[in-house]
């Protein structure tokens, strides 16, 4: 805009200088004067346009600007739903320890239950059997001795580790406690070293390696 004002001016400047010396009365003068006039508001037009769109690209700039240095928005917080979650998750954990708890405390069986005393009775008289037998002079008779006492005390073995299985049964079933389940256990393991030991020895008196 500014090059085209400069040319405007150049112009008409041209025009005068080229109009002086052909205007050699006062109609000519005039007309020239009345050119110039009309030029001069030309002129006056164009700054008034080349002024208001000098501000109308400040006033652009200035939205650029500050379009430029609007701060990002900040993250949302996390849903609600999320906090709703991690609190159920936080109360479910106390109602199953406390669950564990309830059914720890309703075990319905105790050591007495498995009748421990009665298999200690028949493991000490099948053992008092064994022990009570010599072998004689006919070794087809004492092989037979040796095989019937040893059947018992297998068989003795067999019921203590039926007994055994049915106390991890309750166990596992919530009706009997651990501590209860180890006390079982460990009778039952001192009897069954009871019969090992009966059985070791019975092969020795009656000379047998089985």
């Amino acid at each position: 805009m500014k090059k085209l004002l400069v040319i405007v001016v150049g112009i008409a400047l041209l025009l005068v200088g080229c109009a002086a010396p052909a205007a050699t009365d006062a109609q000519d003068t005039a007309a020239l004067t009345e050119q110039l006039q009309q030029m001069n508001e030309t002129i006056q037009g164009l700054q008034q346009e080349i002024t208001a769109l000098q501000e109308g690209n400040a006033t652009q700039a200035g939205d650029d600007t500050a379009l430029q240095a609007t701060p990002a928005p900040e993250p949302t917080a996390a849903p609600a739903e999320n906090a709703s979650a991690a609190t159920a998750q936080a109360t479910a954990a106390p109602s199953s320890a406390a669950s564990q708890g309830t059914s720890s405390a309703s075990t319905t069986k105790t050591v007495a239950d498995y009748d421990l005393s009665g298999l200690q009775s028949e493991v000490d008289a099948v053992i008092a059997k064994a022990n009570a037998a010599t072998p004689g002079s006919d070794s087809s008779a004492n092989y037979d001795t040796y095989r019937s006492l040893d059947r018992e005390l297998e068989a003795m073995e067999n019921q203590l580790d039926q007994c055994e299985d049915e106390a991890e049964r309750d166990y596992r079933q919530g009706l009997l406690s651990r501590t209860d389940l180890r006390d079982v256990e460990r009778q039952l393991e001192i009897m069954e070293d009871e019969l090992d030991r009966a059985e070791d020895d019975l092969e020795y008196r009656f000379r047998i390696d089985d």
